[in-house]
């Protein structure tokens, strides 16, 4: 989660003397990390709630954050202030209006019935664009059509619900959609594929931020079988690792390129790799060709 924050004077909030944990800390903020660090407001964190929005997209990453009010606050969007009705029926009532809010560190957006025909709302991608690429964006299963309409995944990997893919391929061809994925961190963008993948990635998102103990204690509370592993997807379909066969070739052409000490050699080295496991090899040689 489909998923941080929005960009503050540094991008660490979470540092080793509050929560154990060193992780995501910038270069201005290191020096201090292994000291007590002062009292930092909690993240706030916005989930978008729309007619025919999936339940479980929404109440999953809820009932975890929810846990952690110390790092947490949470705000429901509605594109109206009224009970918004989940496909399954059962409604929520939003605590503040879309075009209200704009102070929002991470922004989630659940998939759905709905977002189909959330992606002819103009006020909604209109909000969305402003929104989304102040801060980190997190959208869970189909949520990631809204953002991919409003060109926030643009150069982006990502993964939607396996059962849409195709669709979603055709409608955003400018984003590195990955068949095989429980969920796609990349930069500050987290997308998760279907329904209950969003509380594998919610729970890593927690470890990203405060530490894999915290995430490990929350998954013990809610005694739920964490699995931190985002290639780990048995509901990918049986072929879609055809087409494979040259990409450890172009990961190697890619990488004699590459100068060691350029800045982004290490990140684009990953992506290389984790594109070469995930794409058919044409588009991804496509992809990275420039």
């Amino acid at each position: 989660m489909g998923g941080f924050v929005r960009l503050r004077q540094y991008e660490n909030s979470l540092c080793k003397g509050r929560l154990g944990s060193s992780l995501f800390c910038a270069p201005m903020m290191q020096p201090f990390c292994e000291q007590e660090c002062s009292e930092l407001e909690p993240l706030k964190l916005a989930m978008l709630l729309f007619e025919d929005f999936e339940l479980l997209d929404v109440t999953g990453p809820l009932e975890i954050l929810g846990r952690l009010p110390e790092l947490f606050t949470i705000t429901l969007i509605g594109c109206e202030l009224k009970p918004i009705s989940s496909v399954q029926g059962v409604s929520i009532m939003p605590s503040t209006p879309m075009l209200e809010e704009s102070r929002v560190d991470l922004l989630m957006v659940p998939g759905g019935r709905g977002t189909r025909t959330l992606m002819n709302d103009e006020a909604l991608i209109d909000w969305l664009m402003p929104t989304g690429l102040r801060r980190r964006l997190s959208p869970l299963c189909t949520g990631a059509y809204l953002l991919a309409k409003a060109h926030l995944l643009d150069g982006y990997r990502a993964t939607t619900n396996k059962r849409a893919l195709e669709w979603a391929q055709e409608v955003a061809p400018n984003v590195i959609f990955e068949p095989r994925a429980r969920w796609v961190k990349d930069r500050d963008r987290w997308t998760s594929s279907g329904v209950a993948a969003e509380i594998d990635m919610t729970l890593t998102l927690v470890a990203h931020l405060a530490g894999e103990s915290q995430a490990q204690e929350v998954a013990s509370v809610i005694e739920y079988k964490w699995d931190d592993d985002p290639d780990h997807d048995p509901f990918a379909k049986d072929d879609s690792r055809k087409g494979l066969q040259s990409s450890p070739a172009i990961v190697t052409a890619f990488r004699s390129r590459l100068k060691p000490n350029h800045q982004e050699y290490e990140v684009i080295a990953e992506d290389l790799e984790r594109l070469a496991r995930t794409q058919p090899g044409l588009r991804f040689f496509k992809t990275y060709q420039a």
